[in-house]
């Protein structure tokens, strides 16, 4: 078993970002042990870290020896970024209460002195595939005052996040969501992925219907006219994911730290390419539940534009924290959650159902794999986005049959003329 650099056992280096709903943003550098009781606060008091932990648990193979075990409370739901030497390691959306964010460390991935050390697609024949991976950490060092490119991130990525290099035989889901993101690493899918864009499309496609009202169109905050908005109303970007903020009514200070933030930030730097090519704005969609109420989110899994699986997510009404389950086409149980806890009831099948897998099939239809979100509010259907790499490659799914399956959906695709 391989041992941890010391270097990540220090407290130099490691960086938490916060990002709060209103804007405002800092950087939290600091260490905190739960065994020494050190606890660590931001100047507001808002942000508790009662421990940054590193210990040695049991792991197979040379990626799973040592775990950055990171507990954190959050008063208000925020975004959290956390770095190592400026490198990002975790970029998480945090609820209120307590949670726990792991993190896998190996002296192999992650060195000190600023040298990332990575395993480049173009090394994968010379990698011994068993229970583990040998190989030899010479194999390629990439300076990080240079920058890492987005092919090595998104490979470092996969690699944190699942311990394991990508399996070229497509064995997972994630193995395919990595396979997509190399095989369309060049190709402008920009039509679909930019939200305003897709708008077009949808509009196009059936005749002006299935769209969530918008307001308007900005380019910067400072357009918009915050008195003169319907509320509540949600505030999103068209080029990125999970850039979203509900507003009740007329802020008292304009969030524009916050927005602009948003326009700068390049989502394929993280290994999204599907996002590069979009010119950035931001709109303002009506609220679809102004009462507060939880949306239900149908995500449809669709292979060679044939829906396999519909992931149901909807918020715990005690903790309003989001849970998952999964249904088939023909609404039978798919007992299984990717990265959220798994909702263990029953949902009730939508009277929609017919109406949304012709929307998804339809949308659907060009490509070997694509995620379709829609909403079905009081019998009104809204097509919320298309999703190509669903959860980056590194979703944790509660079920290895389930996973297995996923996998085994794309692999039995016909490929012939499907992006």
């Amino acid at each position: 078993m391989q041992s941890t650099d010391p270097s990540l056992l220090s407290p130099a280096g490691w960086q938490l970002h916060v990002e709060k709903g209103e804007g405002k943003e800092r950087f939290i550098k600091g260490w905190a042990n739960s065994a020494s009781g050190m606890r660590l606060n931001d100047a507001e008091g808002r942000l508790v870290l009662p421990g940054l932990d590193a210990a040695s648990v049991p792991g197979a193979g040379p990626y799973g020896p040592h775990v950055l075990t990171l507990f954190v409370r959050s008063e208000a739901s925020c975004r959290l970024r956390l770095l190592w030497n400026d490198v990002l390691v975790r970029n998480v959306t945090l609820f209120p209460g307590q949670q726990r964010v792991t993190v896998r460390l190996n002296s192999f991935l992650i060195r000190c002195n600023n040298v990332l050390t990575t395993l480049l697609p173009d090394h994968h024949s010379t990698l011994r595939r068993s229970d583990g991976i040998a190989a030899s950490p010479e194999l390629c060092k990439v300076s990080l005052e240079g920058g890492v490119s987005n092919k090595e991130w998104a490979l470092r990525h996969f690699l944190l996040e699942n311990g394991r290099l990508p399996d070229e035989n497509l064995s997972t889901f994630n193995d395919v969501i990595y396979h997509r993101q190399m095989e369309l690493w060049n190709t402008d899918l920009s039509a679909y992925t930019d939200k305003l864009r897709l708008r077009d499309l949808v509009s196009e496609t059936f005749n002006g219907r299935y769209l969530v009202p918008i307001q308007g169109v900005y380019c910067s905050p400072q357009e918009i006219d915050w008195p003169s908005l319907a509320y509540p109303c949600v505030v999103k970007s068209n080029h990125s994911s999970g850039q979203v903020l509900r507003l009740d009514g007329p802020p008292g200070e304009p969030p524009q730290h916050l927005l602009e933030n948003w326009l700068r930030q390049d989502y394929a730097e993280f290994g999204e390419t599907c996002y590069q090519g979009i010119t950035p704005h931001l709109y303002v969609e009506d609220c679809l539940n102004p009462d507060g109420a939880p949306l239900i989110d149908y995500k449809f899994h669709c292979f060679g534009g044939k829906a396999k699986s519909i992931a149901v997510i909807l918020g715990r009404p005690e903790t309003g924290k989001p849970c998952m389950t999964h249904y088939s086409p023909q609404w039978e149980p798919q007992r299984f959650t990717i990265s959220n806890d798994l909702f263990t009831g029953d949902v009730p099948r939508p009277a929609e159902l017919e109406e949304m897998l012709g929307i998804a099939e339809t949308l659907a239809a060009p490509f070997k794999y694509v995620r379709v979100d829609l909403y079905d509010v009081a019998g009104q259907i809204y097509v919320g986005e298309l999703t190509f790499f669903h959860y980056g490659g590194v979703g944790k799914i509660s079920s290895s049959a389930w996973d297995h399956w996923l996998a085994e959906c794309y692999r039995t695709v016909n490929t012939t003329e499907l992006i």
